[in-house]
Order: C-alpha cells, then structure tokens, then sequence
C-alpha cells in the first residue's frame, strides 16, 4: 500500500506578492458585486433604461390669400433622459374650435354636454393631419439634446381658434401605446394681422 502524505505550507512562508494577488481577487469580486447591484438600481429601478422627454409647441399664423391663413407648427421634442432616445412614429392633428360648428353650438345651447359618452373631449372638426415616420435608427435624439418636427396647415380665413396636438411613439414600448404627447389651444388673432399690415 502506497503511503500517500499531504503537507501543508506554513502560512509564514506566504509571501507578500502572493498575499497581494489574494487581497485583489477578494477586491474584484467585492467590485464586480457592487457593480452589479448598482447597475440593478440605477437602471431598474429608477427605470433609466427608458427614455425620458419632454415636448412642446411653437405656433404661429401668416395670412396666404384674403381667405386663407397659413398655420406653422413646430413640435419640439427634448430628450430629458439619460439614454438615446428613438422615433419611428409620431402625428400633429390640427383641429377647429371657432367658429363653432353647427353641431356642437346646438348642443351646447340646448344645455347638453358637448363632449360623446366615454370619452373626454369634444370631436371638433379636423383641419388636417401630418404623419411621420422614420426607418429604426434614422431619428434619434442624444441626452440633453433636442429636435423639432414643422407641419404646415392651411386653415380659413374665419377660423379664429384652433386645438393642436402632437404624438410621439416612444419605440421601447412596442407593445403599448405609450409615447409623448402635447395639446394646446391657439388663438389666430386676424386683427393683429391687420394693424401690422
């Protein structure tokens, strides 16, 4: 039978370099868990792998003809997150309050509400639609950086209040309809026009 001894070294005899090399292994190991789990909270649970913005619209009108007036609007998108974000989609609906359509005025001068059962705003009637679309990549906003989106409109001459409304997909929800969106209500002041003229 083969006597088999196993021995060992004294921990006196480890040396410094080797005492060092363990010393790191332990740092790195501790590192790499602390990394993980900061990455954990950062990004999952104050959710910064998703993009943040903010959006917003500048108006303005010009008269074309004697009856008809140019409406711009330029939809400002900012990205307000820490990660890239990406457009594929996005709409600007213009839509006319006043003059008042034949419809919604008989509503509401019988006292009724003018806005449908289930939903919450009145379907005024709509002036024009401008679609965009973008190739995956092609759109994208840096951090802290901003983009604006110009649709042009051409509306009547007696129209003297619009609603607008902007809609921007945001493409980390692809299964949900969740995005970025803005409505504001815009006076078209034609006396103005006037006294600048």
């Amino acid at each position: 039978m083969i006597d088999v001894k196993v021995t060992f070294a004294d921990a006196s005899h480890i040396s410094f370099k080797d005492l060092m090399s363990v010393i790191q292994a332990i740092a790195t190991t501790i590192a790499i868990f602390i990394g993980g789990f900061w990455t954990y909270f950062l990004f999952v649970k104050k959710r910064q792998k998703f993009p943040r913005a903010s959006i917003s619209h500048q108006i303005f009108h010009k008269p074309l003809l004697q009856e008809k007036a140019l409406l711009n609007v330029k939809t400002v998108l900012s990205n307000s997150g820490d990660v890239l974000l990406s457009l594929e989609s996005g709409e600007v609906r213009v839509q006319q309050i006043l003059p008042l359509p034949t419809d919604i005025a008989s509503l509401i001068g019988e006292g009724q509400d003018p806005v449908p059962k289930y939903k919450t705003e009145v379907d005024w009637p709509l002036i024009g639609v401008r679609s965009f679309a973008w190739e995956k990549g092609k759109c994208e906003i840096e951090p802290g950086e901003n983009d604006h989106f110009v649709s042009d409109y051409v509306v009547n001459a007696d129209v003297q209040l619009v609603t607008v409304y902007s809609y921007f997909k945001n493409t980390r929800k692809r299964k949900r309809d969740i995005g970025w969106g803005v409505t504001t209500v815009y006076q078209i002041d034609r006396s103005r026009e006037q006294n600048e003229e």
